[in-house]
Protein backbone atom coordinates (compact mmCIF):
# COMPACT_ATOMS: atom_id res chain seq x y z
CA UNK A 1 0.00 0.00 0.00
CA UNK A 2 2.84 2.14 1.04
CA UNK A 3 4.63 1.83 -2.59
CA UNK A 4 1.25 2.50 -4.37
CA UNK A 5 0.81 5.97 -2.02
CA UNK A 6 4.74 6.42 -3.16
CA UNK A 7 4.09 5.93 -6.45
CA UNK A 8 0.56 8.20 -6.82
CA UNK A 9 2.71 10.73 -5.37
CA UNK A 10 5.60 10.21 -7.85
CA UNK A 11 3.13 10.56 -11.23
CA UNK A 12 1.19 13.50 -8.75
CA UNK A 13 4.62 15.30 -9.07
CA UNK A 14 5.46 14.53 -12.33
CA UNK A 15 2.42 15.66 -13.83
CA UNK A 16 2.41 18.84 -11.95
CA UNK A 17 5.92 19.99 -13.29
CA UNK A 18 5.02 18.78 -17.03
CA UNK A 19 2.37 21.28 -16.50
CA UNK A 20 4.38 23.75 -15.24
CA UNK A 21 6.96 23.53 -18.17
CA UNK A 22 3.65 23.64 -20.72
CA UNK A 23 2.44 26.93 -19.46
CA UNK A 24 5.74 28.45 -19.47
CA UNK A 25 6.23 27.40 -22.61
CA UNK A 26 2.73 28.87 -23.41
CA UNK A 27 3.42 32.11 -21.97
CA UNK A 28 7.08 32.57 -23.93
CA UNK A 29 6.03 31.35 -27.30
CA UNK A 30 2.73 33.44 -26.89
CA UNK A 31 4.38 36.75 -25.71
CA UNK A 32 6.78 36.41 -28.41
CA UNK A 33 6.44 38.97 -31.48
CA UNK A 34 3.76 41.16 -30.16
CA UNK A 35 5.22 42.74 -26.50
CA UNK A 36 7.80 44.75 -28.89
CA UNK A 37 10.60 45.46 -26.49
CA UNK A 38 12.58 48.91 -27.36
CA UNK A 39 15.88 46.38 -28.87
CA UNK A 40 13.12 44.49 -31.10
CA UNK A 41 11.38 47.67 -32.13
CA UNK A 42 15.13 48.74 -33.06
CA UNK A 43 15.72 46.27 -34.72
CA UNK A 44 12.64 45.98 -36.89
CA UNK A 45 13.16 49.77 -37.76
CA UNK A 46 16.53 48.58 -38.97
CA UNK A 47 15.70 45.54 -41.29
CA UNK A 48 12.72 48.48 -42.41
CA UNK A 49 15.42 51.10 -43.15
CA UNK A 50 17.65 48.93 -44.72
CA UNK A 51 14.86 47.38 -47.06
CA UNK A 52 14.33 50.94 -47.83
CA UNK A 53 17.66 52.05 -49.07
CA UNK A 54 17.34 51.88 -52.60
CA UNK A 55 14.09 53.73 -52.81
CA UNK A 56 15.03 56.47 -50.74
CA UNK A 57 18.09 57.35 -52.90
CA UNK A 58 15.39 57.90 -55.45
CA UNK A 59 13.54 60.36 -53.96
CA UNK A 60 13.75 64.18 -55.05
CA UNK A 61 14.64 66.86 -52.39
CA UNK A 62 11.42 67.56 -50.06
CA UNK A 63 11.05 71.14 -50.80
CA UNK A 64 8.79 73.60 -48.69
CA UNK A 65 5.72 73.42 -51.02
CA UNK A 66 5.84 69.69 -51.31
CA UNK A 67 3.01 69.58 -48.58
CA UNK A 68 0.77 70.84 -51.10
CA UNK A 69 2.26 68.92 -53.85
CA UNK A 70 1.85 65.13 -52.21
CA UNK A 71 -0.56 62.99 -54.27
CA UNK A 72 -2.04 59.60 -53.31
CA UNK A 73 -0.63 58.33 -56.53
CA UNK A 74 1.81 55.33 -55.44
CA UNK A 75 4.22 53.42 -57.89
CA UNK A 76 6.32 50.58 -57.04
CA UNK A 77 4.02 49.24 -54.67
CA UNK A 78 5.00 45.60 -52.81
CA UNK A 79 2.41 43.37 -50.89
CA UNK A 80 4.51 41.35 -47.60
CA UNK A 81 4.80 37.86 -47.79
CA UNK A 82 5.11 35.16 -46.01
CA UNK A 83 8.72 34.97 -45.93
CA UNK A 84 9.30 38.40 -44.07
CA UNK A 85 8.99 40.81 -46.65
CA UNK A 86 7.71 43.97 -45.84
CA UNK A 87 4.65 45.59 -47.79
CA UNK A 88 6.26 48.90 -49.95
CA UNK A 89 5.86 52.00 -52.06
CA UNK A 90 6.53 55.51 -53.17
CA UNK A 91 4.33 58.19 -53.28
CA UNK A 92 4.53 61.23 -55.82
CA UNK A 93 3.74 64.34 -55.88
CA UNK A 94 0.81 65.52 -58.33
CA UNK A 95 3.63 65.79 -61.19
CA UNK A 96 4.64 62.51 -60.56
CA UNK A 97 8.43 62.55 -58.30
CA UNK A 98 8.89 59.80 -56.37
CA UNK A 99 8.83 61.73 -52.64
CA UNK A 100 7.55 59.70 -50.07
CA UNK A 101 8.92 55.68 -49.75
CA UNK A 102 7.08 53.83 -46.78
CA UNK A 103 7.71 50.10 -45.20
CA UNK A 104 5.72 48.19 -43.14
CA UNK A 105 5.72 45.10 -41.25
CA UNK A 106 3.20 43.41 -38.61
CA UNK A 107 4.87 41.25 -35.55
CA UNK A 108 1.86 39.58 -33.62
CA UNK A 109 -0.84 42.37 -32.44
CA UNK A 110 1.83 44.84 -33.36
CA UNK A 111 2.53 46.46 -36.48
CA UNK A 112 5.76 48.59 -37.50
CA UNK A 113 5.41 51.82 -40.30
CA UNK A 114 8.67 53.31 -41.56
CA UNK A 115 8.53 56.19 -43.65
CA UNK A 116 10.85 58.32 -45.02
CA UNK A 117 11.16 61.81 -47.34
CA UNK A 118 14.96 62.82 -48.45
CA UNK A 119 15.32 64.38 -45.01
CA UNK A 120 13.17 63.12 -42.18
CA UNK A 121 12.03 59.63 -41.32
CA UNK A 122 8.71 59.10 -39.32
CA UNK A 123 8.41 55.60 -37.58
CA UNK A 124 4.60 54.66 -36.21
CA UNK A 125 4.30 51.84 -34.03
CA UNK A 126 0.59 50.73 -33.67
CA UNK A 127 -1.18 48.39 -31.43
CA UNK A 128 -4.96 48.00 -31.56
CA UNK A 129 -6.72 51.68 -31.86
CA UNK A 130 -3.30 53.26 -30.59
CA UNK A 131 -0.27 54.67 -32.63
CA UNK A 132 3.00 55.58 -30.82
CA UNK A 133 5.05 58.69 -33.85
CA UNK A 134 8.40 59.41 -34.11
CA UNK A 135 9.90 61.61 -36.43
CA UNK A 136 13.88 61.47 -37.04
CA UNK A 137 14.22 59.71 -34.13
CA UNK A 138 12.08 62.09 -31.45
CA UNK A 139 8.80 61.16 -30.45
CA UNK A 140 5.98 63.61 -31.97
CA UNK A 141 2.63 61.99 -30.01
CA UNK A 142 0.48 59.16 -29.65
CA UNK A 143 -2.71 58.86 -32.20
CA UNK A 144 -6.13 57.62 -30.84
CA UNK A 145 -9.30 57.64 -31.83
CA UNK A 146 -8.72 60.60 -33.92
CA UNK A 147 -7.07 62.59 -30.98
CA UNK A 148 -3.39 63.57 -31.50
CA UNK A 149 -1.69 63.84 -27.76
CA UNK A 150 1.28 64.98 -26.72
CA UNK A 151 3.93 62.24 -25.82
CA UNK A 152 4.64 62.11 -21.71
CA UNK A 153 2.46 62.34 -18.92
CA UNK A 154 0.41 65.25 -19.34
CA UNK A 155 -0.67 63.95 -22.53
CA UNK A 156 -1.65 67.60 -23.62
CA UNK A 157 -4.05 67.44 -26.81
CA UNK A 158 -2.32 68.40 -29.86
CA UNK A 159 -4.97 67.94 -32.46
CA UNK A 160 -7.82 66.23 -33.77
CA UNK A 161 -8.81 64.62 -37.32
CA UNK A 162 -12.45 64.09 -37.79
CA UNK A 163 -12.33 60.21 -39.45
CA UNK A 164 -15.43 59.55 -41.09
CA UNK A 165 -15.39 57.02 -43.91
CA UNK A 166 -17.88 58.37 -45.95
CA UNK A 167 -16.51 61.95 -46.33
CA UNK A 168 -14.02 62.69 -49.13
CA UNK A 169 -12.44 64.54 -46.95
CA UNK A 170 -11.06 64.43 -42.93
CA UNK A 171 -10.87 67.92 -41.17
CA UNK A 172 -7.69 68.29 -39.35
CA UNK A 173 -7.12 70.64 -36.43
CA UNK A 174 -3.77 71.77 -34.55
CA UNK A 175 -3.93 73.23 -31.65
CA UNK A 176 -8.02 73.89 -31.63
CA UNK A 177 -7.63 76.07 -35.53
CA UNK A 178 -8.16 74.51 -38.62
CA UNK A 179 -4.84 73.28 -40.04
CA UNK A 180 -6.03 71.31 -43.27
CA UNK A 181 -7.98 68.45 -44.80
CA UNK A 182 -7.13 65.06 -45.56
CA UNK A 183 -8.31 63.38 -48.54
CA UNK A 184 -9.60 59.79 -47.95
CA UNK A 185 -8.18 57.49 -49.91
CA UNK A 186 -10.88 55.55 -50.25
CA UNK A 187 -12.84 58.17 -52.05
CA UNK A 188 -10.38 60.13 -53.83
CA UNK A 189 -11.78 60.76 -57.56
CA UNK A 190 -9.45 61.99 -60.41
CA UNK A 191 -6.19 60.25 -62.13
CA UNK A 192 -3.93 62.62 -59.80
CA UNK A 193 -5.56 63.53 -56.41
CA UNK A 194 -3.86 65.15 -53.83
CA UNK A 195 -3.15 63.93 -50.19
CA UNK A 196 -4.19 66.68 -48.82
CA UNK A 197 -4.91 70.87 -48.99
CA UNK A 198 -3.17 73.29 -46.62
CA UNK A 199 -6.45 75.85 -44.64
CA UNK A 200 -3.58 78.01 -43.57
CA UNK A 201 0.12 78.53 -42.88
CA UNK A 202 1.66 76.04 -40.73
CA UNK A 203 4.85 76.05 -38.22
CA UNK A 204 7.15 73.19 -38.80
CA UNK A 205 6.09 71.40 -36.00
CA UNK A 206 2.63 72.03 -37.13
CA UNK A 207 3.64 70.84 -40.99
CA UNK A 208 5.58 67.60 -39.52
CA UNK A 209 1.98 66.78 -37.51
CA UNK A 210 -0.09 66.93 -40.66
CA UNK A 211 2.18 64.92 -42.55
CA UNK A 212 2.65 62.40 -39.69
CA UNK A 213 -1.26 61.80 -40.05
CA UNK A 214 -1.58 62.26 -44.00
CA UNK A 215 1.10 59.23 -43.81
CA UNK A 216 -1.49 56.94 -41.79
CA UNK A 217 -4.35 57.38 -44.09
CA UNK A 218 -2.14 57.05 -46.94
CA UNK A 219 -0.62 53.84 -45.62
CA UNK A 220 -3.75 51.65 -44.75
CA UNK A 221 -2.84 48.17 -44.00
Amino acid sequence: MRFLFGLFFLLFFAAFILTGALWLLYRVFSGMGFNLSDKATDNLVRRLRAHLTRSRETLVPWEPDMLTLLSLNRQDERKANIFGRPASGVYSTIYHEPVLAYAWQKAGKVSLLLAQTSDKEFVFRKKSNETEIWINGRPLGIFINGALLEPGSKSKLLGRLDQEPAESQFALELLGKPAASLHNPKRAGGPNPRALTLLRDLSPEEENAVLALAILEMVRE
